[in-house]
């Protein structure tokens, strides 16, 4: 199997601008030409506003726009980005976006992902009552840089007011939506070239998609040799108990299956605030 993808074609999955956070990266790190395909819908997929719902996990999204954006250009090298939003899983008060990025190399048969889950995120939704609301609403989510969605409700989608990016835009839209339904719900725009905060954490993602890129087997030389799995454990700093957190980390290969557990790089002992002895 040849991993060398100089000068090869590869196709970035997207509809909505994600090359500009991830071309210099992908052609840095591998010397391919980066390219878009015209016309490609990923919304059929699923859409942030709700008119299509997506059926597939973000990994099997995001594998899905690679080959669909092969088929469309004839190539063999496709990277896509799906992304979520909602509740911190760890801190439910807060907001999260995370972010996946998918390598998908046809010729060898071979898919290499990277995943980053940040709170670095506008996101939000709200139903309002009143043009007070809506500007409170917007200040806080970085309104007009990043732009705004507006319909009657959460489940209703006509009218629907996409990619609002002025004040005036946005008064309009409420106006509308106000006089012919009464009730107005606003959201942020999570399209990635609507939204600068998530285009920084697409790019943060691809940092690590290089990453994994590098990282080869030590025994089949196959790109993308990562942790795979984690085993809980590691040691209270007080106490000694083990806790939840990662002990040790599974590397393998994707390819030749080679495998091996390595202690956990990032820390050797736990936070006793973490201790389910020390703060049950």
């Amino acid at each position: 199997m040849s991993y060398n993808y100089t000068n090869r074609k590869l196709v970035i999955a997207t509809k909505h601008r994600k090359e500009e956070a991830l071309t210099d990266l992908l052609v840095q790190a591998l010397g391919v030409h980066c390219i878009v395909p015209e016309g490609f819908d990923t919304d059929a997929l699923g859409s942030f506003s709700g008119e299509v719902e997506r059926s597939l996990s973000p990994l099997e999204c995001a594998r899905l726009k690679c080959r669909q954006a092969m088929e469309l250009t004839g190539t063999s090298l496709s990277v896509a980005s799906e992304g979520s939003f909602g509740p911190h899983p760890k801190l439910p008060w807060i907001a999260a976006n995370e972010e996946v990025l998918l390598f998908t190399d046809a010729e060898n048969q071979l898919d290499i992902p990277a995943r980053v889950l940040s709170t670095e995120t506008n996101y939000g939704q709200k139903s309002i009552d009143s043009r007070s609301q809506l500007q409170q609403f917007a200040e806080a989510h970085l309104f007009p840089s990043h732009a705004l969605i507006l319909k009657p409700a959460v489940d209703i989608f006509e009218p629907i007011f996409k990619g609002i990016q002025t004040q005036g835009a946005l008064n309009r839209a409420y106006n509308h939506i106000k006089k012919t339904s009464g009730s107005v719900w606003v959201e942020t725009d999570m399209r990635a070239n609507f939204n600068p905060s998530r285009m920084k954490i697409i790019r943060a993602c691809g940092e690590k998609l290089v990453q994994n890129l590098k990282s080869e087997c030590p025994n089949c030389t196959a790109p993308g040799y990562m942790v795979r799995d984690r085993m809980a454990g590691l040691p209270c700093s007080s106490c000694g108990m083990p806790t939840s957190t990662a002990r040790e980390w599974l590397y393998k290969c994707m390819v030749c299956q080679y495998e091996e557990w390595k202690a956990n790089p990032e820390k050797e002992t736990e936070n006793p605030q973490y201790c389910p002895f020390c703060n049950p």
